[in-house]
């Protein structure tokens, strides 16, 4: 089974190799490649995917290239590598990765896992927001462990509580309206 862990991108390079850092724990918990018996060669079935633009989709440098350098310079070998530079938030981030998922899937006869890495603090919208775009993957999510705090709850609930209502007007409320 092929895992893909999708690391989010951010403003703030603290934030990223945080992330990274995290990803990077959970990527070296169990090996990235084996050798397979029936072709005669080695499989790589662990990439990390870092995913992440610059938020107004033309700024230097893009946050997937922060973030893959930084594991670079951590150990991670080029091969197990996949970028997405061109999400400008999180929706994008996870859209986006999804788009180069399915072009692997091509490959595989079968879904790979996908485990999503991020900061604590951003966690709840990562998992609402990934069950709705991923829903026919196997999810897993890791997360940096920090404290968060009210403010930033406070934050981010409202950032998934305006996703969602543009959602539901884009998929339920304007095509239930039409239907009528």
């Amino acid at each position: 089974m092929v895992e893909i862990i999708i690391i989010l991108g951010n403003r703030t390079p603290n934030i990223m190799r945080k992330r990274v850092l995290k990803a990077l724990e959970h990527f070296k918990e169990t090996p990235s490649q084996v050798y397979s018996e029936l072709t005669g060669t080695v499989e790589i079935i662990k990439y990390l995917l870092f995913s992440g633009g610059s938020n107004d989709g033309i700024s230097e440098p893009k946050g997937a290239i922060m973030m893959y350098d930084y594991a670079l310079k951590q150990g991670v070998e080029k091969k197990y590598c996949i970028l997405e530079k061109v999400s400008r938030n999180t929706v994008e981030n996870l859209w986006f990765s999804k788009n180069i998922i399915e072009e692997i899937n091509k490959t595989l006869d079968y879904k790979p896992q996908i485990t999503i890495c991020t900061s604590t603090f951003h966690m709840k919208r990562t998992v609402v927001l990934a069950k709705l775009i991923f829903n026919e993957y196997q999810l897993k999510f890791v997360h940096t462990q920090e404290q968060v705090s009210d403010e930033d709850y406070t934050r981010e609930m409202q950032i998934l509580n305006n996703i969602l209502d543009s959602y539901w007007q884009q998929q339920v409320a304007n095509p239930l309206s039409r239907a009528l």
